[in-house]
């Protein structure tokens, strides 16, 4: 994780184990020239959790994470935009390279109707705490017919769609200079993944699929030049449905035979096998006394 400043006043910072304490002592990891910054202010700190932000200072400047206050602790995660008082700190991811979706117009593979589901949770502004549905497309902006409404003020009418297919979950601006952030880094068309923080239009969203692994495609060599189109040959296998079964076992298939076939007995066996039993338990009874 690298910590920046959008202001440029300091000097990136990459943190990815132990602790790093935050405030205006000079002798702080991460020291922050501002009155209102007590001398230890906060720790970050790298745990199962993840990256933890816990608030020392009770009195001073307010610590706030995408906009909401933060008495205590905090759960971080790349994308994040930490302010300590005056001072912004954006959280990035340390790779800024992703996928690029494909151009527009390509064919796609259909999604099932089972695969998992995709949402977008979001974490500030309007949208703090909302849901939206991916089922195959996804409109952000500030137009009242799109599905995601942005502020007018930081979002075109159309600012950006979101795509969902068996490939891969594609977010493209719709606009030059309509960017987006993806885990603090921006970009103008990307593949999504679980997880991935985005900044569209000024609000924040969390990209949840549980479940969720795309499949890799690739063209095959076409045997006789003449025949049009493009074969695709799935590279790893595609999830299966949501209610799929899963397979047997050798010893569980016998059990499964075994209950299969003392549920089918017809009743007059059933009664055969009583009377013997009977049978054989008078005889047993008679010998022993006997």
């Amino acid at each position: 994780m690298r910590l920046t400043f959008p202001s440029g006043d300091y000097e990136p910072i990459s943190f990815d184990q132990g602790e790093l304490l935050v405030g205006s002592d000079p002798a702080c990891a991460l020291s922050l020239k501002s009155p209102d910054i007590r001398a230890m202010h906060a720790v970050l700190s790298i745990d199962p959790r993840g990256m933890v932000l816990s608030v020392l200072a009770k009195e001073g400047a307010p610590t706030r994470v995408n906009g909401h206050l933060v008495a205590e602790l905090a759960i971080l995660r790349a994308g994040d935009r930490i302010e300590f008082g005056s001072i912004v700190v954006q959280l990035k991811s340390n790779d800024g390279q992703r996928d690029v979706p494909p151009a527009r117009g390509e064919s796609r593979l259909a999604v099932s109707g089972t695969y998992p589901r995709v949402i977008l949770r979001g974490l500030s502004g309007d949208w703090t705490g909302r849901f939206a549905r991916l089922k195959e497309t996804l409109t952000f902006g500030s137009d009242p017919d799109c599905d995601v409404d942005l502020p007018s003020e930081k979002a075109s009418a159309l600012h950006a769609k979101l795509e969902l297919d068996m490939e891969g979950i594609f977010l493209r601006a719709q606009s030059a200079g309509d960017g987006v952030e993806v885990n603090g880094h921006p970009f103008e068309s990307v593949v999504l993944k679980p997880n991935d923080q985005v900044v569209i239009g000024g609000e924040r969203f969390l990209v949840e699929a549980p479940g969720y692994r795309p499949v890799t495609v690739t063209p095959l060599p076409i045997a006789n030049p003449s025949v049009t189109g493009v074969m695709r040959r799935i590279e790893t296998e595609q999830p299966p449905p949501l209610n799929a079964q899963p397979a047997l076992e050798p010893a569980s298939i016998s059990e499964s035979s075994r209950v299969d076939f003392v549920t089918e007995m017809p009743d007059w066996l059933w009664f055969t096998l009583i009377i013997i039993i009977a049978i054989g338990s008078g005889l047993l009874v008679w010998y022993l006394r006997s």
